[in-house]
């Protein structure tokens, strides 16, 4: 079974919070998180669905983890948010759901985005070239249809399938308000 999970992220790749502490004390203020469940993940706070609103007439949605659950099970099962260290260098985040971008430039479809990925040297978020017309592009500036996003920071909220729910704007404009910017979402399939 894949692990699916929504990622918010600061839109500008380079941003990270100041002070993590902040945010982590901002999520329990405005109840997205409750109290730490093992290491860098917390369980759903009180208002976790108020601010990652589920589509359709009625979910079922797990908000904690069966008796004896393994944690390296986590990220399947239950819906848990996670808020790992902050990178040194924005890095490219894709998963199996990835979509497939098209160049700004020719607007053909850059198909050989993953070998590109694969290639790239270590050390920050790679460039890719189109194939067709050869202008190479950094990640963030490709239209990835909410399936990848390139940050040095994130927040992952656990077991959400791509479209099922969605950050309210209540949430986006706290996490803009608590730091670093404007924030924006995708969803990624590990």
């Amino acid at each position: 079974m894949q692990a699916q999970r929504l990622v918010l992220y600061p839109r500008d790749p380079e941003r990270a919070p100041r002070d993590a502490d902040r945010i982590l004390d901002g999520l329990r203020e405005i109840g997205l998180i409750a109290g730490p469940w093992r290491g860098d993940r917390h369980l759903a706070g009180p208002r976790f669905l108020e601010l990652i609103p589920f589509l359709g007439c009625s979910p079922h949605v797990r908000l904690e983890p069966n008796p004896g659950e393994d944690p390296q099970d986590a990220g399947q099962g239950f819906c848990h948010v996670q808020v790992p260290d902050c990178t040194p260098m924005p890095r490219f985040l894709y998963g199996t759901n990835t979509k497939t971008p098209r160049c700004p430039a020719c607007r053909e479809a850059m198909t050989g985005w993953r070998a590109s990925i694969g290639a790239a040297a270590p050390g920050g978020p790679p460039t890719l070239r189109c194939e067709d017309c050869g202008e190479p592009w950094a990640t963030v500036d490709l239209a990835w249809r909410r399936s990848a996003c390139t940050a040095r920071f994130i927040i992952s909220v656990w077991d959400i399938f791509e479209g099922e729910a969605r950050p309210a704007r209540a949430l986006l404009e706290q996490l803009d308000w608590l730091d670093a910017g404007p924030w924006d979402f995708c969803y990624l399939r590990d």
